[in-house]
Parts: C-alpha cells; sequence; structure tokens
C-alpha cells in the first residue's frame, strides 16, 4: 500500500470522524467550525481555538503554529497559558514539532524528559503533543498544534483523536496565508472546501466500518 493512499485513507477517517463528532453535537468541535465559518481577523480567530481547545481538557499551555518551510522556520501565531513559548521561533529541525512535521504525523510524548527531541518551554511539563495541520491537499504540513500538560501521559488516544478532528476543523485558517520567505503554494480551490461540502452530504464519504 502506496504512503499516498495511506494518507487519503487517514484523511477520509479523520472527515469521517469529524463529521461523527458533528452529529453527536460535540461542542468544541461545533465551537471551531462557528470561528472558521465567521472570522475576520486570522490572529484572533486563532486565539479563539486556542482557547477552546486549551478548556475543553483543562491543559496547562496550548499554542498554534505557522510552519514556514521555505524559510525553515516555525513561528508561534498564538498561545494560551501561564506564560509565552520559551521559542517563539525555531527552526524546523528542532524539538518536538520538527519532528511532526518531518513524519506528517502526530507526535504524542508521555515523558517529555525522556525524550531529546524536547525543547524545554515550561520546566514543570511532563507530556506534550502535536498535532500537524495539513494543506487543503493533505500532502504538506502548514501549522501545527501544541498541547502541554503537567501530568505524565495526559493524552490517551480519545484526546488524540479528538485533537486531530479540532486540525481537520480549524485548517482553513491557514489557507493563503504568505510565508515570510516567498508565498506559500495556495491550495487546491476544490479541496479547501472538502470539509464543508462533505459535512453537507454525509453520504459522500465512504466511512469505514
Amino acid at each position: 500500500m502506496t504512503i499516498a493512499l495511506l494518507n487519503l485513507m487517514q484523511k477520509d477517517y479523520l472527515l469521517c470522524y469529524v463529521e461523527a463528532m458533528n452529529a453527536s453535537r460535540n461542542p468544541l468541535l461545533l465551537s471551531l467550525e462557528s470561528i472558521v465559518g465567521t472570522t475576520h481577523d486570522r490572529e484572533a480567530s486563532l486565539q479563539s481555538a486556542a482557547a477552546l481547545i486549551r478548556a475543553s481538557g483543562n491543559y496547562r499551555w496550548v499554542g498554534l503554529y505557522d510552519v514556514d518551510d521555505a524559510a525553515g522556520m516555525v513561528r508561534n501565531v498564538t498561545w494560551t497559558g501561564p506564560g509565552a513559548p520559551e521559542h517563539p521561533t525555531f527552526p524546523l529541525s528542532k524539538g518536538l514539532t520538527g519532528a511532526a512535521v518531518a513524519l506528517k504525523q502526530i507526535v504524542n510524548v508521555g515523558d517529555v524528559l525522556a525524550d531529546p527531541r524536547y525543547l524545554t518551554a515550561f520546566g514543570t511539563t511532563r507530556s506534550e503533543i502535536i498535532i500537524p495541520v495539513f494543506d487543503g491537499e493533505g500532502r504538506s504540513v502548514v501549522g501545527t498544534i501544541d498541547v502541554e500538560s503537567e501530568k505524565p501521559n495526559a493524552f490517551d488516544k480519545d484526546v488524540q483523536d479528538l485533537l486531530e478532528a479540532c486540525s481537520v476543523v480549524i485548517r482553513p485558517l491557514w489557507k493563503s496565508r504568505p510565508s515570510r520567505a516567498t508565498e506559500f503554494k495556495s491550495p487546491n480551490r476544490r479541496s479547501e472546501h472538502l470539509l464543508s461540502e462533505r459535512s453537507k452530504n454525509a453520504t459522500r464519504i465512504p466511512c469505514r466500518k
């Protein structure tokens, strides 16, 4: 099975998951969807999204980041918690975020003290999860959701799945975002609206049982 096929399968699973959560009136995803649908100020919308995600699990800290492939850098856009990030801008090759971007998958570390990739932000952090935010085609990582906890092994499978669904819902907040070094390639217009179109007509998604 090719990597491309696996990525498509994962994307379909996430879309199905988002729809299932919306169908059950999951308040977090519905609130995030409302923010995306009424956004006029990107940074303000991302700040609201970060605050909602943090409150949903009573997490100690949540940050949202831009990934700039052209410049090889990651930049914090907004955060909510006890303090600003120790590394608001850092190279793509560094940290758990760099690993998530390179692998194009979630990095969930239950004990950051045992992981040499961890860039210390707060001395009391014990676990951290990095959720990649993909472009409209599901090929490139354009941003990340970073959630930290003072508790070890804070992010179980259910939490991970929910946070991954959040990344799908808020993905449009990264569309048409210019890079500092150059402009990112604009996502395919049709794929930009994939989530909303499928949400309107669930029969279009072959949800796997």
